[in-house]
């Protein structure tokens, strides 16, 4: 049986498969627009696409693709946990710099009516957590 080396394209794609809230690597590399066989190529050659991975991940630190090692991400020292928003599962997070570049990456790929229909969610989303807030602040006036 032969033994699996970890590369440094591995650690750098599985980081950023988790921190990008991906469960398959066919997802990461419809994010970076690549087909899944050139993450598959990446991997074994051990070898990646530095300047693409930095372009589309705003944030992370170009040093730390090069050598997967140190911070991942601008701004933050060696060590320290950096921020993150969860999305969907606890488990999962990504990097608050990384938000626009998945934002964008899903807008692009809607029609017209898919993007109507998500403003009209966020703004339903929006009303509702209002008007949460206000009964709370109302129930609080009458002790309870």
């Amino acid at each position: 049986m032969q033994d699996k080396k970890i590369t440094r394209a591995k650690t750098v794609l599985d980081a950023l498969k988790r921190h990008l809230g991906f469960k398959t690597y066919l997802q990461l590399a419809d994010f970076l627009g690549v087909k899944q066989n050139t993450l598959s190529s990446w991997i074994s050659r051990d070898s990646l696409d530095e300047d693409l991975i930095y372009r589309k991940c705003k944030g992370l630190r170009y040093e730390w693709i090069r050598t997967a090692d140190g911070a991942m991400w601008e701004g933050y020292a060696t060590g320290v946990r950096e921020p993150v928003l969860l999305i969907e599962e606890p488990d999962l997070s990504i990097h608050p710099n990384t938000v626009e570049s998945l934002i964008h990456h899903h807008l692009i790929n809607m029609t017209e009516e898919q993007k109507r229909d998500v403003l009209k969610y966020v703004e339903e989303k929006k009303l509702l957590t209002e008007l949460l807030a206000e009964r709370k602040d109302k129930n609080k006036g009458n002790g309870g």
